[in-house]
């Protein structure tokens, strides 16, 4: 046993302080190249190591990945963390990192994506708290955004517990009179400690205790308790409304939506523009042209804002409730797809049709309509995809056993063997298991 971990360990540098790609390579008679191979450093990798990574310095000895992990963190205001402290754990083992200054960790290498990751962050309390778990991971390369669940405080301050330093009745008696001075001041920029916009993450308060500065920070949750990164600000009271409209947790909707949109280059927007390059999909929500024009035409979604704007504005000049799609001109039609991309629209659309979808879902499992809106909005976005008959075969596992529909999930047109696809082959018998973990985790996660 002892002889065998020797042998395992020559197979291996462990990096430390001062070392080189090249002076592993030389130290090891080992051409530089073949060490890039082994380990996959290529690019700028390879002169970034890090003091205890492993450098494999044979090929039967290199790793299979299932994930190649990046996480990014961000305090509740979504700016970054520098130097994070954060303590992961994945595959079995526990691994101490610490952030670069932009709030990023890079290229964590897991081996075993189905025993996901637990991950703690060293927080303000000098103990390290569970800010994240997941029970599985998805394969290929993933970015984790986290948020620290707590404010950074900045300056020559510190948090301490509250003292009790008067009664009920005086507290009262000083609100009071609190207020009066304030309705008697005029030209004031706001109330002090609050930043009076919606989705704010924070309040404090500055007071003297023991002639040293303290600050007291307290959780304010947003409208709904939907938490949006500031760039989506603007599709608050749109996905709300949505949401409240057909029963479904905003919060889910929101989360559909981040899983469908694209991003605006620079930034964490949602792109109410964006287009699918190899399908009709576009907006926020992704819809295909058909599914768009049946929300414009099918009773079942005569309540859209959408079917109302186009009725309204007659933008389908032989229009008729139900009525063929075929019947659609082809100049109406291009008005119809031009609307896909008005973010109303959209996501009011999207919140319809997954309720539309529950509906036929629950005819068919009862034990569906118990469900939160959480879930359901789950169920939703399966049948979305899916549509309600896809949803009861992944359900019951009696979907399509090929790796067809899988590989144009993963794979582009270019590469239809890509990578990604070989990883989950390795990983399961067939299509369908590997197809039904997909679709899952894509919504988790």
């Amino acid at each position: 046993m002892i002889k065998s971990l020797e042998i395992s360990m020559s197979n291996v540098h462990i990096v430390k302080k001062g070392d080189t790609l090249w002076g592993i390579s030389n130290k090891y008679n080992i051409s530089l190249n073949e060490l890039v191979e082994i380990n996959g450093l290529y690019g700028k990798k390879k002169n970034l190591l890090k003091i205890g990574q492993k450098i494999y310095l044979k090929k039967n000895n290199s790793r299979k990945i299932d994930t190649f992990l990046t996480i990014k963190v961000y305090d509740l205001k979504w700016e970054s963390i520098p130097q994070a402290k954060l303590l992961l754990e994945y595959d079995g083992q526990c691994h101490l990192m610490t952030s670069d200054d932009n709030g990023l960790i890079k290229d964590i290498q897991i081996e075993d994506a189905l025993k996901g990751i637990k991950i703690s962050l060293y927080t303000l309390k000098n103990i390290f708290e569970l800010i994240a778990h997941h029970k599985t991971l998805p394969m290929g390369k993933k970015i984790l955004k986290l948020s620290s669940r707590a404010m950074i405080l900045k300056g020559n301050t510190y948090q301490v517990e509250g003292v009790a330093r008067t009664n009920t009745q005086a507290i009262e008696k000083e609100l009071k009179v609190n207020g009066k001075k304030a309705q008697n001041t005029s030209g004031t920029s706001g109330t002090s400690g609050t930043s009076g916009t919606s989705g704010t993450s924070g309040t404090s308060e500055t007071r003297v205790e023991g002639g040293l500065p303290a600050v007291t920070v307290a959780a304010v949750y947003s409208e709904e308790n939907l938490y949006l990164h500031p760039d989506n600000e603007k599709y608050r009271r749109i996905i709300i409304n949505a949401a409240k409209k057909y029963n479904l947790a905003p919060q889910a909707l929101a989360a559909k939506i981040n899983a469908e949109a694209g991003t605006k280059r620079g930034s964490q927007e949602w792109n109410a523009q964006a287009r699918a390059s190899t399908s009709s999909a576009v907006g926020l929500t992704q819809f295909l042209s058909g599914t768009w024009y049946e929300i414009c035409t099918r009773s079942t979604y005569s309540d859209t804002l959408l079917q109302k704007h186009v009725i309204k504005k007659k933008l389908i000049s032989n229009f008729q409730e139900n009525m063929a799609l075929k019947l659609i001109s082809v100049k109406d039609k291009e008005k119809l797809k031009a609307l896909g991309t008005d973010p109303t629209f959209s996501v009011d659309s999207a919140a319809a049709y997954a309720r539309a979808n529950i509906d036929i879902v629950t005819n068919i499992y009862r034990k569906v309509d118990s469900l939160e809106p959480s879930d359901l909005a789950k169920v939703g976005y399966v049948a979305h995809h899916d549509g309600p008959t896809g949803f009861g075969k992944i359900i019951e596992a009696t979907n399509d056993s090929s790796w067809s529909k899988l590989q144009g999930q993963v794979c582009s047109k270019d590469s239809p063997n890509c990578s990604t696809l070989q990883n989950y082959k390795e990983r399961f018998s067939n299509g369908r298991d590997a197809y039904r973990w997909w679709r899952f985790r894509l919504y988790r996660s």
